[in-house]
């Protein structure tokens, strides 16, 4: 049986000053999962350097896990994943890289 496979858009910076780079994940789609399920499995199976929040309070409650998803801020920890998503760090935030912003300054 062939697995349906989502794909995974996720827009990365090592630093602020670095241009924005598109990088595409193909991961097994399952209804079920969060975002950061999602982000965590990109982690451990595709790309070990791709840093964002992982605090898993699992309940939406935090903010910690904040992700624009499709171009709105969502909680990666209680956001269902789709088939197809771009993922982009929170804006109004500095960046510190890749999906991590400084949620504490909003001097941008």
């Amino acid at each position: 049986m062939n697995q349906k496979l989502a794909t995974i858009e996720i827009i990365r910076r090592n630093a602020p000053s670095d241009p924005a780079q598109a990088q595409v994940f193909m991961v097994p789609y399952a209804p079920e999962k969060t975002v950061l399920q999602v982000l965590l499995e990109i982690h451990a199976r595709h790309d070990r350097s791709l840093a964002f929040r992982r605090i898993r309070c699992n309940r939406g409650v935090c903010g910690a896990c904040l992700v624009a998803v499709d171009g709105r801020v969502e909680r990666a920890c209680s956001t269902p994943m789709a088939e197809r998503m771009t993922l982009e760090p929170v804006r109004g935030f500095p960046l510190v890289k890749d999906l991590v912003v400084d949620l504490l300054d909003t001097r941008t």
